[in-house]
């Protein structure tokens, strides 16, 4: 492109044959720009140091002028806990661990919950109370984290269907 304005601004006389190769790259450019043109939306942004509430206003502008799908609360980034919580992933891993016995699992938390529970009122829960409370947590985030296991990653059958349903003769 720069050599074509140095060329212009020579003043040089030049041949048929050249302006056709200059209009031959002018004409490629303009379709280069075009298809960038149909395929992204473009956005200039000086490169300045912009005070915090004019950059917001400059992402509004562009966020509202470019379609996109807004949040509904039923997608993965509206709902932290979409695919579990930290929580509940800590119960399933111990939960698989211990072979899918969740008493043995809730053994796990419970030096943490006794000492937690020594320090509250002295007529705290027991042991037993406690493990109990906590391998009823464990099945509840295990069926949780079963549940969208379930949803996100579907069983599918991969025979082909000439194999799964055989005619009779």
């Amino acid at each position: 492109m720069i050599q074509i304005g140095n060329w212009l601004l020579s003043g040089k006389d030049t041949s048929r044959e050249q302006f056709a190769k200059m209009g031959r790259f002018l004409f490629g450019f303009g379709d280069h720009l075009k298809s960038l043109n149909d395929d992204y939306h473009i956005v200039a942004i000086q490169d300045q140091l912009y005070a915090e509430e004019r950059f917001d206003k400059i992402l509004k502008q562009i966020k509202s002028s470019i379609p996109y799908d807004p949040r509904t609360g039923h997608d993965h980034n509206s709902r932290r806990s979409f695919m579990g919580s930290s929580d509940q992933w800590d119960k399933f891993l111990a939960w698989e661990a211990h072979g899918g016995n969740a008493y043995r699992a809730a053994a796990e938390f419970l030096p943490k919950l006794l000492t937690a529970s020594q320090k509250k009122l002295p007529a705290a829960l027991s042991r037993s109370e406690i493990q109990r409370d906590v391998t009823s947590s464990i099945r509840r985030a295990t069926e949780a984290i079963q549940g969208w296991i379930a949803k996100v990653y579907p069983t599918r059958d991969l025979t082909p269907v000439t194999l799964r349903n055989p005619k009779a003769a």
